[in-house]
């Protein structure tokens, strides 16, 4: 089972045609911006967002359901307990930020599909360097890149 990020680069989209330095450094702001929302609502439009990016990307809808399969939901957060599931607490207030967390998180992942998997991934190495990002950051990119597939190819 592959895994590279850019085997559907090929597949004609909007945002396909996308200047690759443009896209990283606009869709890494929006990825910033997500990751600093405080409030549910904007995290679920940012959420729409996403979706409405990857939608015009014209990726597989499978193949980026295997990608955020691993966002998980985390339940634990301390306050006043509601009730007690199998004697563990469960507070409301955890629900509410588990939600945000994973809206937050799958949009992140939503949009970096969108980033990458819509040029080829040395492609987009190029761009960064282009953006003036630092060598040793493209290079840990690129090295670890290379190694997920020898480590599986170990496994």
């Amino acid at each position: 089972m592959a895994l590279d990020i850019d085997r559907f680069a090929h597949v004609e989209s909007l945002l396909q045609r996308w200047d690759p330095r443009v896209k990283i450094l606009s869709l890494s702001l929006f990825i910033i911006a997500v990751a600093l929302l405080t409030t549910l609502p904007l995290a679920i439009a940012s959420l729409c967002a996403a979706l409405l990016l990857l939608h015009q990307s014209h990726l597989p809808k499978h193949f980026v359901a295997h990608g955020v399969q691993f966002v998980m939901l985390p339940l634990s957060y301390p306050g006043v307990a509601a009730f007690h599931i199998l004697g563990l607490p469960f507070a409301w207030e955890g629900l509410r930020l588990a939600t945000l967390i994973v809206i937050k998180a799958l949009t992140i992942v939503l949009t970096a599909y969108a980033i990458f998997g819509t040029s080829r991934f040395d492609i987009s190495m190029i761009a960064l360097q282009h953006l003036k990002c630092p060598k040793i950051f493209i290079q840990m990119l690129l090295f670890t890149y290379r190694y997920i597939f020898v480590f599986i190819a170990e496994m």
